[in-house]
């Protein structure tokens, strides 16, 4: 019997181990937009950087994230509406407005972009 406790004890200590290592590494990773490849593609990173050429449509919001490149942003409808609600409104947004965004890089027709983790995801910091 006690020979099963101690297995018991050490799956379970194994077991623990790995959830903390699988969670470590999916935290976004800070990264500079301009270093932000397709080989980032599928990657969740942190980014921060200046708002360009937003647009809205139907309730989705696009724009770019810039420093010296620029990174394509997409935030949908659903989204819109819970970032409003958590007192983010995206309409309130403006060219020049320097943000900070946690999300996943992706490719769409040959564009990076990011799509965001969550409503959460994006905060304004100067305006």
């Amino acid at each position: 019997m006690d020979k099963l406790m101690l297995l018991s004890l050490l799956g379970a200590l194994l077991g623990m181990l790995t959830i903390l290592a699988i969670s470590r590494g999916m935290q976004p990773q800070e990264m500079k937009i301009d270093r932000i490849t397709e080989g980032d593609v599928g990657r969740i990173v942190a980014i921060r950087g200046r708002v360009q050429g937003i647009s809205d449509s139907n309730g989705n919001y696009f724009f770019s994230v810039c420093s010296t490149k620029c990174l394509r942003i997409a935030v949908f409808e659903n989204a819109a509406k819970r970032m409003a609600q958590a007192s983010t409104d995206l309409g309130k947004l403006r060219n020049g407005n320097i943000v900070a965004l946690e999300g996943v890089v992706r490719e769409y027709k040959d564009v990076l972009g990011i799509e965001l983790l969550d409503y959460k995801a994006l905060r304004v910091e100067k305006k």
